[in-house]
């Protein structure tokens, strides 16, 4: 049974802290802003291999944790012994640089252009028509990339079962998977553990612009830590996670998604 219990969730984070509080100190050392952390608890059969990113909490009872660090820490994806990004980043690293040069290339013609139509005397209905040609180009350059960025961006649901992003949500918002949750419900079923409990939470200094969860969730509890400023509890975010989590949990099948058009 999947839990998201307090208590539970504080002990998985005392556990997570105690166990690898060296390791995020140092992540978090060159970080002027704090970061959200997730952790999983699951069980895993004895007969299953443990994957690098796994570890034991408990081996005789087959008690497992993974952890997670939502988007980038220190500019990187993916450090060893964390749980990875749903987004297939190799895959789409071709891609996302020729397209980073297309947006760089429009965006520095728009620039231009916007600084002769600032000139009333240099300014023509010319010019005009092709800012806005060039601001179109860009915003569909920017659609197309968000939309390959969907269709490599894989979900696993505790059922076995997988799809990419832009199938159960074809619209999805750039930075969908990126959050703790996900991260850690979709690993979990991908090497077969079964989740048991899960908590993420934040360790640092408040950032000058909230994550998504800090604004719509609902703070269960700040417990305190002599290490540590400060830990609160937050819940999946409204905007980005829970939209999947009825995949993730097979609550849903592809064919019933919501986000498909009707």
């Amino acid at each position: 049974m999947f839990s998201q219990d307090a208590w539970l969730r504080q002990e998985l984070v005392s556990t997570l802290l105690n166990t690898w509080l060296t390791e995020i100190q140092d992540l978090l050392a060159d970080q002027i802003e704090g970061k959200m952390f997730g952790a999983l608890v699951g069980h895993l059969p004895n007969h299953c291999e443990l994957p690098t990113n796994v570890h034991y909490l408990d081996q005789p009872q087959g008690l497992v944790v993974i952890r997670a660090y939502s988007g980038q820490c220190c500019g990187v994806w993916h450090w060893p012994s964390w749980v990875p990004s749903l987004l297939d980043h190799v895959q789409v690293a071709s891609e996302s640089w020729r397209t980073q040069y297309q947006l760089h290339c429009l965006s520095h013609k728009i620039k231009a252009l916007q600084e002769q139509v600032s000139h009333p005397a240099l300014s023509s209905q010319e010019l005009l028509l092709e800012l806005s040609t060039l601001r179109q180009q860009r915003t569909q350059v920017s659609r197309q990339h968000a939309q390959t960025l969907r269709e490599f961006t894989y979900l696993h649901n505790v059922r076995g079962e997988s799809c990419r992003l832009s199938e159960w949500w074809p619209k999805a918002p750039t930075g969908v998977g990126e959050c703790c949750a996900p991260k850690l419900l979709s690993y979990a079923s991908k090497v077969g553990i079964q989740p048991l409990a899960l908590a993420e939470f934040w360790i640092g200094a408040t950032p000058k612009r909230p994550p998504a969860q800090m604004i719509e969730s609902l703070k269960l509890e700040s417990p305190q830590f002599s290490q540590i400023k400060q830990v609160d509890f937050y819940e999946p975010c409204l905007s980005r996670c829970q939209p999947i989590l009825p995949y993730l949990l097979a609550q849903k099948t592809l064919l019933e998604s919501p986000h498909l058009p009707s």
